[in-house]
């Protein structure tokens, strides 16, 4: 063979060899700033005997959210010692306007203890009056700090 193919075929190795190293490298760094501080949360409610999770990511403006909501309550509540329930929010930014604003609000009222209390009022008020829920505002924090 050429020496010149050779040569070629050794540098393009050596590079796809240094792509992965540093790949490897950067993953490893992400993975443990991501564990120290950069955890989704889960919230989670249940006892889970049978060793069962049902896992819902939801968005708090999402209208077909917001119709699943009282069927999701209900299982629960009926399955609440056999199964974890856990919520992941999930807000679809691009076609709802308030729903990291919703998501948002969530996550600071789980900070004070009260995750659930605020999940619960987010679906429940998402759209009481037609168009004068939260969902429609364009300042929903004045329903937030109500729901608080």
């Amino acid at each position: 063979m050429d020496k010149r193919f050779l040569s070629i075929l050794g540098a393009i190795i050596i590079i796809f060899v240094g792509i992965f190293v540093f790949s490897q490298h950067s993953n490893n760094n992400s993975s443990s700033s991501s564990n120290s501080s950069q955890q989704p949360t889960s919230h989670i409610e249940g006892q889970g005997k049978a060793g069962v999770t049902l896992v819902e990511y939801g968005d708090y403006e999402c209208p077909i959210c917001g119709l699943y909501y009282p069927v999701v309550k209900q299982v629960e509540a009926q399955f609440s010692s056999q199964i974890y329930y856990q919520f992941r929010n999930l807000p679809l930014t691009s076609i709802h306007k308030n729903a990291f604003a919703g998501a948002r609000a969530a996550e600071a009222a789980g900070l004070q203890g009260k995750y659930w209390q605020m999940h619960d009022a987010l679906y429940e008020n998402q759209d009481p009056n037609g168009a004068s829920g939260w969902v429609a505002s364009d300042n929903p924090l004045t329903f937030f700090t109500t729901f608080a």
